[in-house]
């Protein structure tokens, strides 16, 4: 029987099949805490309540949609395993709507962090990042410093011919 031969990679399958849920968990979990601990500076302000939760909100949301990309490809069978997001350069439409999703959030974050004063929004609501940045210079930077981050490992994904793993399905 399946899952009872030695050596049977179901398991490392099993995890891998589904490691976008992890990612979503995380960053759900991530605006968890973001809540908590914005209840202390709501309690100290409580007209920013309305603002905290917006940000919390919209940080859940679009934190979310990659991974839920990833998920439907994954779990409709169109996409066998993480490791096919990991060679965009194929051409799977579920890895292409991943890459495009991530790239569209990129540029909204930029945008909004840039021309719709979101460093500044930012700046004013404490303990959402984990250090105290109330600087809205250093937020931008360390917005760019991060975009940019991921623009070299997505060049790296389109560029360099990575193995993707054969695991039973």
């Amino acid at each position: 029987m399946k899952g009872e031969q030695k050596g049977d990679l179901i398991p490392v399958f099993f995890v891998f099949k589904y490691f976008w849920a992890v990612f979503l968990g995380i960053g759900l979990l991530n605006a968890f805490i973001y809540k908590v601990r914005s209840l202390k500076h709501i309690k100290e302000k409580p007209e920013l309540e309305e603002g905290y939760n917006r940000l919390i909100l919209g940080y859940a949301f679009w934190m979310s949609l990659p991974w839920l990309i990833m998920g439907a490809g994954i779990l409709s069978n169109h996409v066998s395993q993480i490791f096919d997001y990991f060679r965009p350069r194929d051409g799977n439409p579920y890895v292409l709507a991943f890459f495009a999703c991530v790239i569209l959030e990129w540029v909204l974050l930029l945008y909004w962090i840039f021309f719709l004063e979101g460093a500044e929004k930012l700046s004013r609501y404490e303990g959402l990042l984990n250090r105290p940045l109330n600087n809205p210079i250093l937020i931008k930077v360390f917005t760019v410093i991060c975009v940019m981050g991921g623009v070299v490992a997505f060049t790296m994904m389109w560029v360099v011919s990575i193995p993707s793993p054969n695991f039973p399905n």
